[in-house]
């Protein structure tokens, strides 16, 4: 559990009456609570928020305890408040930015300290990259036995079409606007899975998309105009799956379960050219 390696203190105290929150309630069974009270104890004094705060003055706990100034979002979850390179991810696909991670590591000087740190980063990285990989296969994997097991004709050809939109982006850059969609949400996945986090957002996901969308929608007409929205419905409905379960204190100001994936539209073009009326609200 991604909380526990962040926070520990809350899931021993909470974990009995989650279901009794009000407005950020969440039911757990007899047995989870059993296996979060067996756990907790090992974590007790090496999560991030025990770091933090052992890293803080005393000064700076006093702050935190008037309740004026709040931290624990940031010391309990990845918090994000970031877009990620989305427009280097479609251009470069996973396996190739795995080439520039191998290029930096074959320039890498052991016998140097700065490069060793460097070194032990970029394997980090590529460690990351092959795992995203790994994840996005499971999808195609699952995507064609379902196809095999399905009577309807028409969700059929879809769950075949996504097996093989899953194949190709599990490694290759897309080709396609519902690969290079169905790319971006996966990344937007597992950051959020890896760090329990939220603020992760698409950026200008708006002008990054358009290339593909003008290609399958307006040149080649693979791709209808009515289906290009269906599918960003889709991803959409996706989004709101991703939950988190956040302290009682941090709750009281953050009801609802926001994550807060926001969508930038409109702004100065990150292409040559101007967006299309079809990408502009």
């Amino acid at each position: 559990d991604q909380s526990q390696e962040d926070t520990v203190s809350r899931n021993e105290k909470e974990s009995d009456d989650l279901a009794d929150r009000p407005g950020a309630g969440f039911s757990v069974s007899e047995e989870n609570k059993r296996i979060l009270h067996d756990v907790c104890p090992w974590w007790r004094g090496q999560t991030v928020q025990d770091r933090c705060y052992g890293m803080f003055t005393d000064e700076q706990k006093g702050l935190l305890a008037t309740g004026i100034i709040k931290a624990e979002g940031n010391m309990t979850s990845g918090d994000a408040h970031l877009a990620v390179n989305f427009p280097l991810l479609l251009e470069e696909g996973l396996d190739g930015l795995r080439d520039k991670v191998a290029e930096r590591r074959s320039r890498i000087n052991l016998t140097v300290l700065e490069d060793l740190h460097g070194e032990q980063f970029l394997k980090a990285i590529d460690i990351v990259l092959d795992a995203v990989s790994q994840h996005i296969t499971r999808f195609a994997a699952l995507a064609r036995q379902m196809a095999g097991e399905e009577s309807r004709e028409s969700r059929r050809k879809e769950l075949l079409t996504i097996a093989e939109n899953c194949e190709v982006i599990a490694h290759q850059p897309p080709q396609t606007f519902w690969q290079a969609l169905q790319l971006c949400y996966f990344i937007q996945l597992i950051l959020q899975i890896e760090s329990n986090g939220h603020s992760v957002s698409f950026g200008r996901m708006d002008q990054y998309l358009y290339p593909y969308y003008r290609r399958d929608v307006e040149l080649n007409q693979t791709l209808d105009r009515e289906h290009a929205i269906e599918l960003l419905h889709s991803c959409w409905l996706k989004l709101l799956e991703v939950n988190k379960i956040r302290s009682g204190s941090h709750s009281k100001a953050s009801a609802g379960s926001p994550l807060y994936q926001n969508v930038t539209i409109g702004g100065p073009p990150l292409f040559t050219g101007q967006p299309m009326a079809a990408v502009k609200p």
